[in-house]
Formats: C-alpha cells, structure tokens, sequence
C-alpha cells in the first residue's frame, strides 16, 4: 500500500526566542516492511543548520538550528512510503514475563528498553488506556498475538479516548524563555494511493 503522510509540529514562543535547538524524529523508516520513497522537511524560519543522522537504534534525526528571534516555528514533514505484508515471527512470550522482567529489581543488569517502561509528565498513564487494552491482553496469551489483536481492535473501533498532542509546556532547564512555549502536532493529511 502507498501512503502519502503530512505532519506538522508549530511552536509558538511568547516572549520571542532568540535561538533554539531542535532534534527531530519525523522521518519514516526504511526497512524490509517499509520502503521510503521520499521524505521532505520544511523548517520555517530557514533554519542556520540542519543535519541528519542515524541515532543507535537505526532512526533517522534531523538536528536543526535557529540563530534567528522568532515567535514561532513550524516543522512540516512529507513523506511517502509503501508497505509490504509483514511475516511475523512465532513467539509464546507471554506478556506476563515480559512485564516480570522489566518490573524494578535491585541490582538488576541495564536493558535500554526499560527507558520506556515507565510514565512521563509527557506519556501520562490513564485508567481509560488499560480498561481499553485489557480484552487484549488476557492470562496467559502471548505478547505478540495479545499487541497483533489490539491493534486489530484499534482498528475496528475507535478507542475510548483521543490523543492529541496540543499542550503548553514551561521549560525549566534550559531556559530559552520565560514564558509558556506551546506546541501543537497533528498529522495534517493521511492518504493510501
């Protein structure tokens, strides 16, 4: 299936910064399910800098620059991708032992996918997420066919709640500005061809 994504990222600052820093992650992957066919970002204002590289897990970043005051800043990223079925590898895991192994224990070996474990004031836990995923996830099934049949579910109807990624954030340290900056992200448009 051809997909044609546009999604776009605005910052507004209040007062005017005078530079910034970004690390941007809005780039499709290219892999053996997926084949990137293109990929555009447009960062206004004209970035002093920009440059992309692979982070250590394979993802494309683009670390751009802006030596110039301004107000706002919108990121707009295109991309075109077509998938491929995928043939999924046969797992009985169940989602228990993966939980067991990354539940907190003293002295435990480092694992880079326990970063991801826990909450953030950005990913906040919601009692309306696991009441939704619960039906999925039953004793004993496997963590691979319990994740394929929620996002099968997902998929025929619309989950209890909708994520949007619209909030207002303080910075604290650095800090750029003094006042709110607000960002607002939204996928703009969303085709298969």
């Amino acid at each position: 299936m051809k997909l044609q994504i546009t999604h776009e990222t605005v910052y507004d600052y209040l007062p005017a910064v005078e530079t910034a820093q970004h690390m941007a992650y809005l780039t499709p992957l290219d892999k053996a399910s997926q084949t990137l066919l293109s990929h555009s970002l447009q960062v206004s204002p004209e970035p002093a800098q920009i440059n992309t590289t692979q982070d250590v897990f394979g993802n494309s970043r683009s670390f751009f620059s802006l030596q110039v005051t301004h107000t706002q800043l919108q990121v707009l990223a295109r991309s075109q991708v077509v998938t491929q079925a995928v043939h999924l590898p046969h797992s009985e895991l169940s989602w228990e032992s993966v939980r067991e192994r990354f539940r907190y224990q003293a002295h435990a070996g480092f694992d880079a996918a326990n970063e991801f474990v826990f909450a953030s004031p950005m990913v906040p836990r919601h009692a309306e997420f696991s009441a939704y995923a619960r039906p999925s996830f039953s004793a004993g099934a496997g963590l691979l066919a319990a994740a394929i049949h929620l996002m099968r579910r997902s998929g025929e109807s619309a989950p209890p709640v909708t994520v949007t990624a619209s909030y207002d954030v303080t910075l604290r340290r650095p800090i750029p500005t003094d006042g709110p900056i607000r960002l607002r992200a939204r996928v703009v448009e969303s085709s298969d061809d």
